[in-house]
């Protein structure tokens, strides 16, 4: 006769089912919490891990940092100089009947006509000058022998630094010319130029050069402010041999084109019967390929050129860039 179990039986029964049970809920709960094993690998990764040294306690942690957007576009803000300038350009390049243009910005010095010194605006950075509003001043592009100097060594420097692999090497040319200025009377008070090589006098140009349009910046900063200046270039006949000259002009240049600009630094010794021989040293940004230029202005006039304004800017971050120079 099975006897009836005490209340201890009882009591230990169920506490050995109740130990049966937990274990079996926490063998299910470590096969399926994959937080717990994840945490267990984590610990027994960083167990693995070698001590840290003093210089490792040291290094300071690097910290991701979200790159910064350009405002609250995200989009590049065209300045005002860089749509002065392309406005400007724009109009003689598609509206005016400018065939053979010329564009170049010159470095010098606008000099008040009373005083004879360098004129002085009540502005304290780069400024373009309303062209229509009449001012006392001349532009002086002539320059000192020593800074003619010190640009051409930057500028040689410069055409190094070019060549390394990964750069849009600068391409460097140089020559020497002679200008023999000529008098028109078919051309109303224009002057044909006639500029020869001086090795072998053969006949590179004959034109007529009629200034169109100039543009000022006013750069109070910097020790030159600077012209830009639209040309027309015409194609005229060669004078007659026997007519001689008004003057002649020497010209000794240097020229650094850089993809679409072109930088000249040049000396020349003018010849006027009527004046003293002088001496000049100047420095000019042209754009090289004006042919194309008009057809990217074309092209920008309709809506159809974004790279326009780009362009117009490096222009002019090359005229910075020289005109900062030696300030």
């Amino acid at each position: 006769m099975v006897g009836k179990p005490n209340q201890t039986d009882i009591q230990d029964f169920t506490k050995s089912e109740a130990q049966t049970r937990t274990n079996e809920m926490d063998l299910k709960g470590l096969i399926h919490d994959k937080d717990y094993i994840a945490d267990v690998d984590k610990k027994r990764a960083k167990e693995n891990e070698p001590e840290a040294t003093e210089s490792d306690k040291k290094k300071p942690k690097t910290v991701a940092v979200a790159k910064p957007e350009l405002n609250i576009l995200n989009k590049s803000v065209l300045h005002d100089t860089t749509r002065t300038v392309s406005n400007f350009l724009l109009h003689y390049l598609t509206n005016e009947p400018v065939e053979n243009i010329e564009i170049e910005a010159k470095l010098g010095t606008l000099v008040d006509l009373d005083s004879q010194n360098r004129f002085e605006f009540p502005v304290l950075s780069e400024t373009v000058l309303n062209p229509e509003f009449n001012l006392r001043t001349r532009f002086q592009s002539d320059m000192p022998a020593s800074e003619h100097k010190h640009f051409n060594e930057f500028l040689n420097n410069a055409f190094r630094e070019s060549q390394r692999p990964g750069r849009v090497p600068i391409v460097y040319k140089h020559v020497k010319q002679v200008d023999l200025f000529y008098d028109s009377k078919n051309h109303g008070h224009d002057r044909v130029r006639v500029t020869r090589d001086q090795k072998d006098n053969r006949v590179l140009a004959c034109v007529m050069k009629r200034r169109i349009a100039d543009l000022y910046l006013y750069c109070p900063n910097d020790a030159f402010d600077v012209r830009i200046s639209i040309s027309d270039e015409i194609p005229v006949s060669m004078p007659p041999q026997d007519t001689p000259p008004l003057l002649t002009r020497i010209k000794d240049r240097v020229g650094y084109q850089h993809q679409d600009v072109k930088i000249d630094l040049t000396m020349t010794i003018q010849n006027d019967p009527r004046y003293e021989s002088t001496k000049r040293h100047e420095l000019e940004v042209e754009f090289n390929n004006t042919a194309g230029l008009r057809e990217r202005a074309m092209r920008a006039k309709e809506g159809a050129e974004p790279s326009w304004d780009r362009r117009v800017q490096l222009f002019l971050d090359n005229i910075r860039i020289l005109r900062r120079e030696n300030s």
